[in-house]
């Protein structure tokens, strides 16, 4: 795939195209390349699914569903490292389903909820882990901040219009914990981001954009540590009305090297499934 695809370098978070000279014919404008490629992973997850139901052993282990972004589902034939949740599987200690997609804002989340309810139905899921919030800040990050201006302390960026995001966030990943604790009792587990590297591979994601406000490259991590703290608080109040989820904070998690200015390397993916695995420890799953 990685032959006939690329990064949209249009889109103000991760999504795939074709390359302009792979194609004889363009595809109708309703084509969704991103959708159509997860549509094709899924049917084989599925197919791969019913082969473990069909092994005697398949309920020795507990069993996980995953939902979220690109931190649990990257387009690895593009040379992503594996994600969370790919780490996770590969781990071996636990059977994993995952219904994430790279890209996703929570609103798209929340939209396909038939499919994460089943699917934790379906896989006869012992627990649920989530994330989600990050594409929403990072596709209005020039709404959501006010342009540098190099006088005002650095926690004092975030505008009204991103305050207003910050809580779209909590409330919904409060209304997906809600609805699956109606549902299920399993237990689920949330997690928020590490702090990005807003200078690593050209600021594709963050670092140009901020670029483009006038922000210095030197001050950016300065000006996006409050807010992923002000992030992760919100995150972390979606969890609190509902005793059955649990939050995990992955600051200062993800080791360098990173591959771009929005997702960790190999090490960095590791050490946050190592993370939530310990939780999973601690919550007595193993």
């Amino acid at each position: 795939l990685g032959h006939y695809l690329m990064l949209d370098d249009t889109a103000s978070v991760p999504r795939l195209t074709f390359k302009e000279d792979v194609l004889t014919d363009a595809p109708d404008a309703t084509y969704n390349v991103d959708q159509e490629v997860y549509r094709k992973q899924r049917e084989l997850e599925v197919k791969e699914h019913e082969e473990e139901k069909r092994d005697s052993k398949f309920m020795e282990k507990q069993r996980i569903v995953a939902e979220g972004d690109s931190w649990y589902r990257l387009p690895v034939f593009m040379g992503y490292p594996f994600d969370i949740a790919s780490r996770i599987k590969k781990d071996g200690r636990y059977n994993l389903s995952n219904v994430a997609m790279w890209g996703d804002t929570l609103e798209e989340i929340i939209q396909q909820e038939v499919q994460w309810l089943n699917e934790i139905k379906d896989y006869r899921a012992n627990f649920l882990i989530l994330c989600g919030g990050g594409n929403d800040l990072v596709d209005g990050i020039k709404q959501y901040i006010d342009r540098w201006d190099g006088t005002r302390p650095v926690d004092q960026y975030v505008n009204d219009a991103g305050k207003a995001a910050l809580q779209r966030i909590e409330d919904g990943l409060r209304y997906i914990i809600t609805r699956v604790s109606n549902e299920s009792s399993i237990p689920i587990v949330v997690h928020g981001y590490d702090y990005p590297r807003p200078k690593v591979g050209r600021g594709r994601w963050i670092g140009t954009p901020m670029s483009e406000m006038g922000f210095p490259w030197e001050a950016m991590d300065d000006v996006l540590t409050p807010i992923i703290d002000k992030l992760n608080e919100h995150v972390e109040n979606a969890t609190k009305s509902v005793s059955e989820a649990h939050y995990v904070s992955l600051r200062g998690v993800a080791v360098d090297p990173w591959i771009d200015d929005m997702h960790p390397g190999n090490e960095g993916f590791a050490a946050c499934a190592a993370r939530i695995e310990a939780e999973l420890r601690r919550l007595n799953i193993t």
